[in-house]
């Protein structure tokens, strides 16, 4: 739009600069009938002509390019303002996000008394979940309660990256599209073992169902798919 609206300026102001030497030329030497020469005169008088006639023209042409600049200007800067605005909005965001996450983690660790994050030999499966899931109906909410944080994590996420993006678009810089992808999968893979625990939960209450798992069936099965699209996707790893 830049680029057109640049070659549309100068290709009008083109086109009046000939319109006006065109106008001397039919004007003096065709209809009035005038002798066209190199004497000082001459030139005095096409001069005197031309700058008479192109002088306004010109005058306004600056006056709407620099109408034109400074709109742009304006309407680019506020665009920018508003994006700087909605970044911080969901970078802040994406932060609360992370710390109710790390406390609602907090407190499921300490019902089960296992850490699946920091224990690197114990694996996040069915068969351990079962095991530790000693105090089930305590520990049922706070898992659901973690789900719906992951899903507002992943979608504040997906929204920062956007925005992101388009004020790098905005200020003509340009970064593949795999280095944003990267960035979006880099926040949400932070939280990679605890969505991890929280599906290996889901498949294990539609396996053996309890009065909590029932109580909560549709968010266990909303959860289970959204993990499950997040890994076909390729945000999350399978393991």
């Amino acid at each position: 739009m830049k680029k057109l609206s640049a070659k549309l300026i100068i290709t009008l102001s083109l086109t009046l600069i000939s319109l006006v030497v065109g106008s001397y030329v039919i004007g003096i030497g065709v209809i009035g009938g005038g002798k066209f020469s190199f004497e000082a005169l001459e030139w005095e008088r096409f001069s005197s002509y031309f700058n008479n006639i192109l002088s306004p023209i010109l005058a306004a042409i600056a006056a709407a390019i620099a109408f034109f600049s400074l709109t742009h200007q304006l309407r680019e800067a506020r665009r920018e303002s508003s994006l700087n605005e909605q970044i911080a909005n969901y970078l802040n965001n994406i932060k609360l996000l992370q710390s109710m996450i790390d406390k609602r983690w907090k407190t499921i660790i300490r019902v089960n008394q296992m850490d699946w994050e920091e224990e690197p030999f114990y694996a996040i499966n069915v068969a351990n979940i079962k095991e530790r899931l000693n105090k089930l109906d305590y520990l049922t909410p706070e898992i659901i309660r973690l789900f719906r944080l992951f899903e507002d994590l992943v979608d504040a996420v997906q929204w920062y990256t956007h925005l992101h993006k388009e004020k790098i678009d905005l200020s003509t810089q340009s970064f593949p599209k795999n280095e944003w992808a990267h960035f979006s999968q880099a926040l949400i893979q932070e939280q990679d073992k605890k969505m991890k625990y929280c599906y290996e939960y889901c498949i294990w209450s539609l396996t053996e169902p309890t009065k909590q798992a029932d109580k909560y069936y549709k968010e266990i099965i909303i959860y289970r798919q959204f993990y499950e699209n997040l890994v076909e996707s390729g945000t999350l790893n399978e393991s």
